[in-house]
């Protein structure tokens, strides 16, 4: 608990700001919706007040009793995650439950526009290249479907081409995960193993992709 209590008293005493994570559909698929807001309060029935959002109000993402995932960052190096649960929200503030305990935090997730999907080339030893269709992406990793079957801790190549001309991305990642599908098809987790250069073209995409999910978000 001295852990929680030190992390929200540094945000809130220095004013840090804290990426509150929700979703919208886009169509008919869910996406990942990231607004900043700032600790208010910190009341004494164990609530956290968090107001100033930005870019707007996320009013209709975050609903009473809904689960959301914070972020806090407290140095360049140390981000936590954590579930909060909204317990009242009006047109400026937000009301969240306290944190039961904190993770180090992954890096950010997309999931790419439908209209200008993300094309992902999968290539293992002896098996043909094999084009898949892509959940979600960050710096270090993808989460991909596909009906064939790969094989979890194994290696495998991978050919990323991202939309609006970012950029063709070749690499290797390794299987983390997998999950069957109601489909047919299979889901997988990857973690990528990338240059520098790469990475910083991801987090241009990833950028450039959250400006456009606001941007529809506006028109609701």
């Amino acid at each position: 608990m001295f852990v929680i209590e030190r992390i929200l008293q540094k945000c809130y005493t220095e004013n840090l700001p804290i990426i509150l994570v929700g979703n919208a559909q886009e169509a008919r698929r869910l996406i990942t919706v990231r607004f900043l807001g700032y600790i208010k309060e910190i009341d004494s029935y164990r609530s956290i007040v968090f107001y100033k959002f930005k870019p707007f109000f996320p009013l209709f993402i975050f609903k009473n009793n809904n689960n959301i995932k914070a972020i806090f960052s407290i140095s360049s190096e140390n981000s936590y995650e954590t579930i909060l649960k909204v317990k009242e929200i009006d047109t400026h503030e937000l009301w969240t439950s306290f944190p039961n305990n904190f993770y180090v935090a992954r890096p950010i997730r997309i999931e790419p526009n439908p209209k200008k999907p993300v094309l992902l080339y999968v290539l293992g030893k002896n098996d043909a290249t094999n084009l898949c269709d892509v959940i979600n992406i960050s710096e270090k990793g993808i989460c991909f479907v596909s009906p064939r079957e790969y094989v979890v801790n194994n290696q495998y190549g991978f050919t990323i081409i991202l939309p609006d001309q970012f950029g063709v991305i070749t690499c290797y990642g390794e299987i983390k995960y997998k999950k069957q599908e109601n489909n047919g098809f299979n889901r997988y987790g990857v973690e990528l193993f990338i240059h520098a250069k790469d990475k910083s073209v991801i987090a241009r995409y990833i950028m450039n992709r959250e400006k456009e999910i606001m941007e529809m978000l506006r028109g609701f």
